[in-house]
């Protein structure tokens, strides 16, 4: 064996530029320059290059937010450039170096990109019953942070409990409503080489760049993951079955239950997002009453979904004030999830427009404080607040008459009042103000447009 030396990596990047083709010369140009950064130095000592070095530049990448396809295309790329350097006399203490770095072609049938991940969800295999099957059990372990399928079968023998998001229960209801088994009774009994095989044909039609196996999961899911903008520290804590990748990284913060539990929730939402939004529609068919009545008869697929509705009405029943705006009173505004907005948009396309993102057929969802602004100033009940958003009853700020409130939203911003008189109304008060024209003014202003000291 013979002494190491040190390297620079523009003597490497040279060697890359004379002997690599176009096509991957790009990928080790982008390396070294990763690995530079990394090393914090233009030079390597190849003495200092040891098993934690090749772990720690895999940390690096991910902190830096390289995809795990390609963090591990870059350590295999190192391993390559080093190879020559390293010279036959010291084979044996480079394998050691990259014992555990295995092998690019074996890695590369669970590399998954957002893209493909998103492709398979959305593959119609309504024909193909067995892949249909499949592709719910991998969707579910993908959602569930990659669960092995292992590991989900293993519970789904022995009864355990189990935590369901939003995505993976429709998966169940839609399971069960095709089929005479239960979802978990398929899993327990599905062989585990049969849905390998099964996966895989899932991968074709998808047109994913490699073979898709049931340990993609945890590819899909760490895409998902980047794609939301998890650091790496919580995908590493997060994810359910661990890989190369999620092992380089070294964390260096700590995140309890409740945390991870978000991180979860909000990278399943990313794949297939299941929060109710708010929408918006013109009906111009039928009036926005009728066409509430009309979707709610009619539209079978939001039968067992969560699906609310809102109109300015100038019925004398309701209420709400008259506004003697036809357009506004022919805007009915509802809520749902994306996926279901989608559904919609087509189902009453006769009927009403469904507002879209510009430039785009995506419907374009309302934020939740500006729908509720907007309720607010239609000056509906509190009861109908209280069914809109259940959980505004619980973060009202306790007042008192006397009580200082400044206004923060509208056109009288800034403008101070006191607290004249606690309406019957929770999500009201009066405020008497001095200072609008030099008159004493008084009048009903909704909590949330004011701030009090």
């Amino acid at each position: 064996m013979n002494e190491l030396t040190t390297v620079t990596i523009d003597s490497i990047r040279n060697k890359v530029k004379a002997t690599k083709a176009k096509s991957t010369m790009r990928y080790y140009l982008a390396m070294l320059s990763r690995l530079e950064k990394y090393a914090q130095s233009s030079t390597i000592d190849l003495n200092k290059v040891n098993p934690e070095f090749v772990s720690g530049f895999g940390d690096y990448l991910a902190r830096a937010g390289v995809t795990p396809a390609t963090a591990k295309l870059f350590q295999m790329s190192l391993r390559a450039v080093l190879k020559e350097e390293y010279g036959k006399d010291n084979s044996d203490r480079f394998r050691s170096t990259f014992k555990n770095l295995g092998s690019y072609n074996n890695a590369k049938t669970s590399t998954l990109s957002f893209n493909e991940l998103v492709a398979i969800k959305n593959l119609n295999l309504e024909q193909k019953s067995a892949l249909w099957k499949a592709r719910a059990v991998f969707m579910y372990c993908v959602y569930g942070a990659a669960i092995s399928f292992e590991s989900l079968q293993a519970k789904c023998s022995d009864n355990e409990s189990v935590n369901i998001l939003p995505q993976q229960k429709r998966i169940i209801t839609e399971f069960e409503k095709r089929y005479a088994t239960g979802f978990f009774e398929f899993v327990s009994h599905l062989d585990a080489n049969q849905y390998s095989k099964l996966i895989a044909g899932v991968g074709t039609l998808a047109n994913t760049a490699s073979t898709l196996a049931p340990d993609s999961v945890t590819e899909a899911w760490i895409s998902a993951a980047h794609k939301y903008g998890l650091s790496a520290d919580l995908i590493a804590q997060s994810v359910a079955t661990e890989n190369d990748y999620t092992r380089a990284i070294k964390t260096t913060q700590k995140f309890d239950e409740q945390e991870i539990s978000q991180a979860i929730k909000a990278v399943a939402n990313q794949i297939s997002d299941e929060t109710p939004h708010w929408y918006v529609m013109k009906c111009h068919g039928r009036g926005a009453a009728e066409t509430e009545l009309h979707i709610l008869q009619k539209a079978s697929f939001l039968q067992d979904e969560s699906f609310k509705t809102f109109h300015v009405s100038t019925n004398k029943t309701t209420k709400h004030k008259p506004t003697g705006n036809s357009f506004i009173e022919s805007m009915l505004f509802f809520q749902c999830t994306a996926e279901n907005a989608a559904k919609i948009k087509q189902f009453i396309s006769k009927d009403a427009f469904v507002y879209t993102l510009i430039g785009s057929s995506t419907p374009a969802y309302i934020s939740v404080n500006e729908m509720r602004t907007f309720m607010l100033l239609s000056e509906i009940s509190s009861s109908d607040l209280d069914y809109y958003f259940p959980e505004e009853k619980h973060q009202q700020p306790a007042i008192t008459t006397g009580d200082t409130a400044k206004i923060v939203y509208g056109d009288y911003t800034g403008h101070v009042g006191i607290v004249k008189k606690l309406m019957n109304d929770e999500y009201r008060v009066q405020i008497e103000f001095k200072s609008l024209g030099g008159f004493r003014v008084t009048a009903t202003v909704p909590i949330r447009f004011l701030k009090f000291d």
